[in-house]
């Protein structure tokens, strides 16, 4: 049981990483916004630290059941961000040997620290030493991602999948790939099959979200964050992504309802204020947006676009020393205005 254990935390960790450096991704985290408020969602960016260790607390929750639940390693397919975890049938894919699964642990911490290029290296060797092993193909694909090489990615989220069909996120990462490519169809038909396979998954349904946010289905894509709060309310991108979508159905009070809580939740990412700040400036309320950008700029001074936006808000309070500080400021941090 010792050993099934480390492995099933090993797996587990493995797909935390290929999540929280990948997908849904990538996120689109932030509005964008010309001096007319023209608001629009930004591609899906690289999940940070705080993402990160949100998804670990929930992910170290989960070996112990893990390791109980499945009598091999690769039993375990989903980490998924919700507070009842559960797995997937097990999958028929062989146990790794030990000498691939020291490679695939390898793989990890390479990228764990960034080192991409040694990560794949990794990957192959465990993949030249156990041709079927899934999550080898997986990790392999999510570095890939990393990279920006999202053909490549899915032709190894192509090969994850065909060995073991069940694998939801097999499925849900190969799905952001195609969204990363501008594929947005095919990306909802990966996460529609994953939402077959895994309905509970609230991960998924933000994916989707996403999706159909860049096709400009911004109905469909409030649905589905609706489902991933309701199946998770404690996580904070699901509300501020609603709110992204609100303002660009032009619902902006709706919208800082949901930066709001996304605060709330997580008080220490920039975006949502900058996203609020926005939202305020669009309702012609500027000081409110100044606050927000203010926020932001505390805890990312080199975030260029708030200097930008926040100078916009000071030009319309007819503060022209303070507003050509600001936008002299993310000039130089190199913010190129729309």
């Amino acid at each position: 049981m010792k050993g099934m254990r480390h492995i099933a935390v090993l797996v587990l960790r493995c797909v935390l990483l290929t999540l929280a450096l990948s997908a849904c991704g990538r996120g689109p985290f932030e509005v964008d916004i010309e001096a007319t408020v023209v608001a629009r969602i930004e591609e899906k960016q690289a999940e940070d630290a705080a993402l990160e260790a949100e998804a670990r607390a929930k992910a170290n929750a989960m070996v112990e059941a893990a390791a109980q639940a499945a009598p091999v390693a690769a039993s375990s397919h989903t980490l998924k961000l919700t507070s009842t975890p559960t797995t997937v049938a097990p999958s028929r894919t062989p146990s790794p040997t030990p000498t691939s699964l020291e490679h695939l642990q390898k793989g990890y911490d390479y990228a764990a620290r960034g080192d991409h290029k040694k990560a794949i290296e990794q990957y192959t060797e465990a993949i030249r030493l156990d041709p079927q092993y899934v999550y080898a193909y997986y990790n392999r694909g999510g570095t890939y991602e990393n990279l920006g090489q999202h053909e490549r990615a899915v032709q190894d989220y192509d090969e994850a999948i065909r060995l073991d069909p069940q694998f939801v996120f097999g499925y849900v990462n190969r799905g952001n790939a195609f969204g990363k490519l501008g594929q947005h169809k095919r990306a909802i038909e990966d996460h529609n099959k994953g939402i077959k396979l895994d309905p509970d998954n609230a991960y998924i349904y933000f994916s989707r979200a996403f999706a159909y946010g860049n096709l400009g289905q911004y109905e469909l894509a409030i649905e589905d964050y609706d489902e991933a709060i309701s199946l998770d309310p404690h996580f904070a991108r699901n509300y501020n992504d609603r709110g992204n979508t609100y303002v660009n159905l032009g619902q902006y009070e709706r919208a800082i309802e949901d930066y709001d809580e996304a605060i709330r939740l997580d008080p220490q990412f920039a975006r949502t204020y900058n996203n609020r700040g926005v939202a305020y400036k669009a309702l012609g309320q500027h000081e409110r947006a100044i606050q927000d950008y203010d926020e932001a700029i505390i805890l990312d001074p080199e975030y260029a676009k708030v200097y930008y936006l926040r100078g916009l808000s000071y030009n319309m309070l007819g503060k022209s020393e303070e507003a050509e500080q600001n936008l002299q400021k993310a000039e130089e941090l190199g913010y190129e205005p729309p």
